[in-house]
């Protein structure tokens, strides 16, 4: 099946050729058709995810991903065109609609009907371009590579082979790796040349974590000279880093990219700190956590959208919250959906881990979620909104709990002996039994306890829930405590 992060606009329902700002609003229509859906295809968070991806990567001017339409211009009309070729590319929008919606039958159906319809090469191209992806989608992956395969044959077209590419990685890997070089090789213009190296590129990157993994020298010395050379911003922030995961000491010792790229000296920062490992990247990304630079920055949001993605997909990502730790401590906003989102799902992973060894979490991630709060409540998207609040409750419900638990622990440790003292001190006779030192120590640190349960109830309060058995063990919990605050002010009356 054609993987959601290589598709992340398809599940949304988003064409290729729209805007980045306009997933908001596609999230939006997608979720109301989820509740719509008997069987839908996708979840309310498979929707948060491509959100996510489309988010961390709003800046870049090249991204992996399944485009449909391919050519951007091939729903655009033309007068010259024959009314035979003009009826097909109003079956070719439809059929892209279909797609668009979810409606992978449908989609394919009317895609059939184009290539039955007309002999224009570029039409019926984007006709199989959109049976391949409904096919990829049901997981028929041998009949959507043979619909691009047929596809790719005829006028050079980036986004077709970009796609073909995709599947092979899915379906057959050594298909996309003899393919490599001659992704590479034809390229005829500079932009083609940077699109190639961007394909290659994300190729390889996906074969990085095969155990036996070797970049060919011929593809490694294309990298060098290609960062070398020079290229566009991000491009090269892109180059630079893999060549820095699989080509360290090339990149240590070498000066030659560095002094052609001397214009980009962060981003060499960032790559050198890369190749000396990984600890290394991750903490320059948390020293640049609040920088505005624009490729320093998509680094950070690329890393940051691989984190919610690890936190989503694994049942256990305590790894991934710890990165989150740093970044949120080394002073990263509150200000996007990810980065609300990192806060969220670090702090639910967090809980569980606690949860798990009995422990109680340190009260900062509290601020954590309110500082979350305050940017979800103030999303305009009500789909959006909805979305991440049902992730921001669970997350607040299961800290709230792990708090409650811990302080009726405590209550638990001194109950005993704060109601002794407090009875004792109530009489004159039991004044003049204790150990007035000892007592008074015992009434401090509980009025301490409580004041300083008190404070953090509050905040706890404030938190949004709805499950009613917590609000009202929080209550609960707030009666004990201003009991044991009462008793322990009393006995200090008292002495």
């Amino acid at each position: 099946m054609l993987r959601a992060e290589y598709a992340s606009r398809l599940v949304l329902g988003l064409a290729s050729t729209a805007p980045n700002d306009q997933a908001t609003a596609a999230f939006a229509k997608a979720s109301r058709r989820i509740k719509l859906l008997d069987d839908p295809p996708f979840e309310i968070k498979d929707l948060t995810a491509a959100l996510s991806q489309i988010e961390a990567h709003s800046n870049d001017h090249l991204h992996f991903e399944y485009r449909i339409p391919a050519n951007i211009e091939i729903l655009n009309p033309v007068e010259s065109w024959s009314t035979c070729d003009k009826n097909s590319q109003n079956l070719l929008s439809e059929s892209i609609n279909l797609l668009l919606e979810w409606n992978w039958e449908g989609a394919r159906a009317k895609a059939k009907e184009v290539l039955q319809a007309t002999d224009r090469e570029d039409l019926r191209d984007e006709a199989l371009n959109v049976m391949a992806a409904s096919l990829a989608f049901t997981g028929e992956m041998e009949g959507a590579m043979a619909a691009l395969k047929s596809a790719v044959e005829g006028e050079w077209n980036y986004a077709l082979h970009q796609n073909l590419g995709i599947l092979a990685l899915q379906s057959d890997p050594m298909l996309a790796a003899n393919q490599s070089t001659y992704w590479l090789d034809s390229a005829e213009t500079t932009k083609d040349r940077e699109q190639a190296i961007f394909y290659v590129l994300k190729m390889w990157s996906n074969a990085e974590g095969d155990e036996d993994f070797e970049l060919p020298e011929k593809i490694r010395n294309s990298f060098r000279s290609a960062l070398v050379a020079g290229l566009k911003e991000d491009m090269f922030a892109q180059l630079g880093l893999f060549l820095a995961r699989t080509d360290a000491e090339w990149i240590i010792a070498n000066d030659e990219w560095k002094a052609a790229n001397n214009h980009f000296q962060a981003i060499a920062s960032m790559i050198i700190a890369r190749a000396k490992g990984f600890e290394e990247y991750v903490g320059f990304l948390v020293s640049e956590a609040s920088s505005l630079e624009p490729t320093i920055a998509q680094s950070r949001e690329d890393f940051i959208s691989q984190i919610i993605d690890n936190m989503f997909q694994e049942d256990e990502a305590m790894g991934s919250a710890s990165f989150a730790i740093e970044f949120v401590d080394g002073g990263l906003p509150c200000s996007t959906n990810n980065e609300a989102l990192l806060r969220i799902l670090a702090v639910r992973e967090i809980s569980m881990y606690f949860r798990d060894r009995e422990e109680e979490p340190s009260e900062k991630f509290i601020g954590w979620l309110e500082d979350a709060q305050r940017y979800v409540l103030g999303i305009s998207d009500e789909d959006v909104r909805e979305a991440l609040m049902e992730i921001l409750v669970a997350s607040s419900t299961m800290l709230i709990v792990l708090f409650v638990l811990a302080r009726e622990q405590d209550i638990g440790k001194f109950d005993m002996a704060l109601s002794t003292v407090f009875q004792m001190s109530q009489r004159w006779g039991g004044r003049r039994r204790l150990n007035k030192q000892e007592a008074i120590g015992i009434a401090r640190t509980t009025r301490d306890w409580a004041d300083e349960v008190n404070r953090t109830i509050i905040r706890l309060q404030g938190l949004l829930t709805t499950d009613e058995d917590i609000q009202r063990y929080l209550s609960q919990l707030d009666t004990k405590r201003a009991q044991v605050g009462a008793m322990s002010r009393s006995v200090l009356e008292k002495m």
